[in-house]
């Protein structure tokens, strides 16, 4: 669904010189397919989130969506950011309805809507009725995360979105968000600095390094549900380890055992 040809990506710095920030970077994401970014800070994970979101362009490449090149914003492309924004003036039920609301939507199918997707994140008519001061940082996550998808967008794209949270509130997310994948068959491009997190996530981990230029895809193969404490959960996190601690352009050659292969639900 999703493909990048050729990308690379540079930023005009205040004296004139230019500083990449993605390098020839070539990706296909298939429909339905749940895709971390992983990598250190500043190796080019939200640039890349930013390019397939339509936020920004690339240098050189192209970016395309269902075999179209994209040059902007579009509403099959919705975005989760890593600290959740909500409207403060609006109620959680309004704030969930906004995006349905730009879009046209009004009347009973929209509170249909609304209400359906309250209870999909586990939250009460009740909390419907709330402004988001009285929200704990769990609950607005969960609004914002209510807010995109209620919009049924064909890829969810996430910025970090769990990181600021508590450890369990975090895996209690994690869990609901592959529980609705798995339920819509959204395609899904995660951006973490968590090895753990891309390994209980991810159908396929793509490995960003610095300096540019550098990157590796990695399948991970366990079945779903995947448990936090097994021997196969523990392997998958060194491997992705291993990946992260060499230069990745001497890396792939001894990757290819783990390139190939299909993705689980």
């Amino acid at each position: 669904m999703i493909t990048l040809e050729g990308v690379s990506k540079s930023f005009r710095l205040d004296d004139g010189r230019s500083e990449p920030v993605l390098s020839d970077l070539s990706l296909n994401v298939p429909e339905g397919e749940f895709l971390c970014v992983l990598g250190p800070s500043g190796c080019g994970k939200t640039t890349l989130l930013n390019l397939i979101a339509g936020f920004t362009a690339p240098t050189k490449g192209r970016v395309l969506v269902d075999g179209a090149e994209i040059g902007a914003p579009g509403p099959e492309r919705a975005v989760v950011f890593q600290d959740a924004v909500l409207f403060p003036w609006l109620t959680v039920s309004r704030n969930i309805a906004f995006g349905l609301e730009l879009q046209g939507m009004k009347g009973r199918p929209l509170a249909e809507r609304v209400s359906r997707y309250l209870a999909i994140m586990g939250l009460s008519e009740e909390d419907g009725g709330k402004y988001p001061h009285a929200l704990s940082g769990g609950m607005s996550q969960r609004v914002a995360l209510a807010r995109v998808l209620a919009l049924e967008p064909k890829a969810l794209l996430m910025d970090e979105p769990f990181s600021s949270l508590d450890v369990d509130t975090r895996e209690r997310l994690q869990d609901e968000l592959l529980r609705l994948w798995a339920a819509h068959g959204t395609t899904v491009v995660y951006v973490t600095h968590s090895v753990e997190e891309a390994a209980y996530l991810a159908d396929k981990v793509l490995v960003l390094g610095t300096p540019p230029g550098g990157s590796a895809e990695l399948a991970v193969p366990q079945e779903r549900p995947r448990n936090r404490s097994s021997d196969e959960f523990r392997a998958m996190k060194e491997r992705l380890r291993g990946v992260l601690s060499e230069p990745l352009r001497s890396v792939r050659s001894h990757l290819s055992p783990y390139l190939e292969g299909g993705f689980h639900r």
